[in-house]
């Protein structure tokens, strides 16, 4: 009987306590051994190693894995001056990309039990999945000295791609996504070169102007109410972004802008006063138009300036002014009832001229006429903020 070999145990023939076969040509049966295996990756994603189609395991990017295959043996089983062969089997080893799901190409391979084999696979024994292709964008589109620039390169096509990038200031960069400042103005080339797993390259070049000022619409300012009254709060809210498109669900998207980096907000009021922050609160104390004035200044020194104009009101809306007065056919030396409180201004003061050089104040004052003629009352309704209206009526008074 010929020795043991992994599972099987094929007879040979014995004549006189001799082994026949090791003399005339060995045993021929089909062997079974477990054959060392090291899988190597070299590529930029996990692989799954497979054996003749069947899954082995998975092997992470840049390690290696060691497996153990049952295989038959296809070496003849020959003994040489009474010594077994080293058994050896054939097999076929391919591994899938578990990102992309590509298959790599077949490698045959004969393994030896004495001492594991190794296997490579690189990004060279998988297929190209398409064209690699450099793109990208930046934003804010029009930034100044010193502002955070944010590139995106992930519109680019391309397997496992790696990103580097030239800033065209003499500054580079990696990754798909990064950003830069520049600490001059001046037009620039940006270029991104794009290479894929399998060693194909792309590039793209744009240009990009850097400021040494912000744009004039980088200053953008509200106010509330928009037709004050003297004296009344007034608030101010300043904004600024620097104006320009990027990539979308990105910093200075369309319809937007990116926000100017550490941003102070001075206020020119227009009536000799000031103010700092993003929000402040004005009173003005006299009516008129006036312009205020923002400046926005960045923290590289940078300013843009915006002025809109405000009118302060002086005078009550219409109606907020009225009176009565009884009799309305007074006779000389008759007392003449008046009463404003129809007058619909708050916190009011009322100040009555009766038209014959007399006056008086108060809601409900009273007087008397002494000559007999017809006269113009008039009526003047201030409130707290110094806003006025003003009612008038004619009296005629009759003689005696």
């Amino acid at each position: 009987m010929c020795p043991v070999k992994a599972h099987l145990t094929p007879l040979c023939l014995v004549a006189g306590g001799l082994l026949l076969a090791a003399a005339v040509s060995g045993c021929t049966g089909r062997y079974e051994s477990d054959f060392p295996v090291l899988v190597i990756n070299r590529t930029a994603n996990q692989i799954q190693a497979l054996a003749n189609g069947n899954a082995l395991g998975e092997v992470a990017a840049g390690q290696t894995g060691a497996f153990r295959l049952s295989l038959p043996e296809s070496n003849a089983n020959v003994f040489v001056n009474g010594a077994a062969p080293t058994p050896q089997a054939e097999v076929t080893l391919t591994a899938r990309d578990t990102r992309t799901g590509a298959l790599s190409s077949e490698k045959s391979v004969v393994l030896t039990k004495g001492s594991p084999t190794s296997v490579a696979f690189s990004a060279d024994d998988f297929p190209s999945t398409g064209p690699t292709v450099a793109r990208f964008t930046f934003s804010p589109t029009n930034p100044t000295i010193n502002l955070d620039v944010s590139f995106n390169g992930s519109a680019s096509s391309v397997s496992n791609g790696m990103f580097v990038w030239d800033f065209g200031d003499g500054q580079t960069g990696t990754g798909v996504t990064t950003t830069h400042r520049y600490a001059r103005n001046g037009t620039f080339t940006i270029t991104l070169t794009v290479t894929s797993d399998t060693k194909a390259t792309s590039t793209s070049s744009r240009t990009i102007n850097v400021s040494a000022t912000l744009p004039p619409a980088t200053a953008n300012f509200t106010f509330s109410p928009t037709m004050p009254a003297m004296n009344q709060d007034v608030s101010f809210t300043g904004n600024a972004q620097v104006p320009g498109g990027g990539f979308p669900g990105g910093p200075g998207g369309p319809g937007g802008g990116a926000p100017v980096q550490g941003a102070t907000y001075t206020w020119d009021f227009g009536d000799g006063t000031s103010g700092t922050g993003t929000s402040a609160m004005h009173r003005y104390t006299r009516g008129g138009t006036y312009t205020v004035r923002l400046i926005v200044t960045s923290e590289a020194g940078l300013s843009a300036t915006t002025t809109r104009q405000i009118t302060v009101s002086t005078t009550l809306p219409a109606g907020s002014a009225g009176f009565v007065f009884s009799p309305t056919d007074p006779h000389v030396g008759d007392t003449v009832y008046f009463n404003a409180s129809s007058s619909t201004a708050t916190d009011a003061t009322y100040a009555w001229d009766f038209g014959d050089g007399s006056s008086a104040s108060g809601v409900t004052p009273t007087h008397r006429y002494s000559q007999e003629r017809t006269y113009t009352v008039s009526l003047t309704v201030t409130n707290s903020r110094g806003q006025v209206a003003t009612a008038s009526k004619t009296i005629t008074v009759a003689g005696t």
